[in-house]
């Protein structure tokens, strides 16, 4: 998704969080449990904490009822939870969060044999701290677990295939990739990968919306797709080469 979008669902959320700290404030006010000082104390809390999660305002009054010496208040979690409005400020911040990892990235000049990918299968450290961050591009996949195809942009027809399984999606180079793992070619199969050779030129994660008409009622990121795009071109042949990918499978 481009600026824009990302502009008005940020105000979208930022409304919202604003409502949610003002309804919380006001159950705060009204919460008979608390003493006047706790009140004032609370209230400050949610107004100036805007990092702050539901969970942070949880320990606070936790910190509140052993300071009070009081073994009987806020003994039930729904009641620190949602009955302070704190669950909906937590879920409003969440919208303002998602919404950061809905936007296109920037695009990336890259030349080489590329190679779309899990960045899990590229490496042999993935469980020993390897920081796919590093890599020219890569993210989470938002659905999890996956498998794409790769489409010719003019022709439409399928060019390859790839999966997650670590829920993330990355483009490299297989010059790059080989250095991290030399058997990658022969340890797993062509269904995990799509290559494209001789490319050079730049490429992109473009976040796609699927149901414009549902996104309207209720924002949820499972109504957002993550797709690879790449313009360039062949550097043996010349040929202008353009793809983007689609989630086909589970």
């Amino acid at each position: 998704m481009d600026n824009k979008w990302y502009e008005r669902k940020k105000e979208e959320a930022l409304h919202d969080i604003g409502v949610a700290i003002q309804l919380t404030c006001k159950l705060i006010e009204q919460d008979n449990n608390f003493q006047s000082v706790d009140k004032k104390y609370l209230i400050e809390k949610v107004r100036t904490c805007q990092d702050a999660t539901a969970n942070d305002f949880q320990w606070l009054i936790y910190g509140i009822k052993c300071v009070n010496q009081d073994e009987n208040i806020f003994d039930n979690e729904k009641y620190v939870n949602s009955e302070l409005g704190f669950e909906t400020l937590r879920n409003c911040k969440s919208m303002l969060t998602a919404i950061k990892g809905l936007l296109d990235s920037e695009w990336v000049d890259i030349e080489g044999d590329i190679v779309i990918t899990d960045p899990c299968y590229t490496t042999d450290k993935w469980c020993e701290g390897f920081k796919p961050d590093l890599l020219p591009l890569c993210r989470n996949t938002i659905y999890g677990d996956w498998s794409c195809t790769t489409y010719d942009k003019k022709t439409k027809e399928p060019i390859g295939n790839f999966c997650a399984d670590a829920g993330m999606v990355c483009i490299d180079t297989l010059e790059n990739i080989l250095k991290r793992k030399p058997d990658f070619i022969d340890e797993y199969g062509e269904w995990c990968r799509t290559i494209i050779k001789n490319f050079k030129g730049k490429v992109r994660f473009k976040i796609v919306c699927l149901d414009e008409e549902r996104d309207k009622i209720k924002f949820d990121t499972w109504n957002y797709e993550v797709r690879v795009e790449g313009e360039g071109v062949n550097t043996d042949t010349g040929e202008e080469i353009q793809f983007i990918t689609a989630q086909t499978g589970l």
